[in-house]
């Protein structure tokens, strides 16, 4: 049996369907193949197995590119009725964060955290257009953004929580405000718990969530603020999605915009 009749006979059960999706990473599997989770648009998070070819080789090098993470591909798939794995056909490159250039290390560390957090986040098997066109549109506005975007990775991770299905109400907001991270509200009244912030750390999130990716170079934030914001954002999603657990990406970034 050529290999094509054996992968024919492997796709009895399978559909043929095309979709564009986000890389978000890659796990090791064995010396010959990775398991590779991509978020499409229409059928929202998957997993691919695919082949590893030998590290010197001109396909080696392709598929690193093809699979880094945020890179966006038009995709020809084999959707599995009676699988979690699912197989590429075929796939195209359609943006990529390499195409920021190496020296952009602000822009590329940020994707790479967004990539992470987007794979402990989303848990998603079916289309989610609003998640979808949020992530694509702030991608597009990290690519195009010429000036200050140091504050790009606190908007995008705020702005998450509402397509995630636990976006936060402003408008009942006032100064002096606490904020109660379980409840995910705005409140004046008394917190009996340990998950809140006191009215300035609400103040500071209430401005944050107010804005917008075109305001964010006027969020005046010093590097151990924009830290603690992003400790406070983190600590709202695993109230939420429990099993986040910690993202090696973060202390990059705290690193570079310390």
């Amino acid at each position: 049996m050529n290999i094509f009749a054996f992968e024919f006979a492997n796709s009895i059960f399978k559909m043929l369907d095309k979709t564009q999706g986000f890389v978000l990473g890659t796990v090791p599997y064995n010396d010959h193949s990775q398991f590779v989770h991509i978020y499409t648009q229409k059928f929202g998070k998957m997993s691919f197995k695919v082949s590893v070819f030998a590290k010197r080789s001109k396909k080696a090098q392709q598929q690193k590119l093809m699979f880094h993470p945020m890179t966006k591909l038009e995709l020809d798939i084999l959707h599995s009725e009676t699988s979690d794995l699912h197989q590429i056909k075929d796939a195209t490159l359609l943006s990529s964060p390499l195409s920021l250039g190496m020296d952009n290390q602000y822009k590329f560390s940020q994707c790479l955290y967004i990539a992470e957090l987007l794979d402990k986040t989303i848990k998603e098997i079916e289309q989610n257009q609003m998640l979808w066109d949020f992530i694509s549109n702030s991608l597009e506005v990290l690519y195009l953004t010429d000036g200050d975007s140091s504050n790009f990775h606190l908007l995008f991770t705020a702005k998450l929580c509402m397509p995630l299905g636990f976006g936060i109400d402003l408008s009942e907001y006032q100064h002096g405000m606490q904020f109660d991270l379980q409840e995910g509200c705005f409140t004046a009244e008394g917190i009996y718990h340990p998950y809140y912030l006191n009215s300035v750390s609400a103040e500071y999130l209430f401005k944050l969530l107010s804005s917008d990716y075109a305001d964010m170079a006027n969020l005046k934030l010093n590097g151990n603020e924009r830290s603690i914001m992003l400790d406070i954002l983190m600590a709202y999603l695993r109230l939420h999605i429990p099993e986040i657990g910690e993202l090696k990406s973060i202390d990059v970034l705290k690193t570079i915009y310390s």
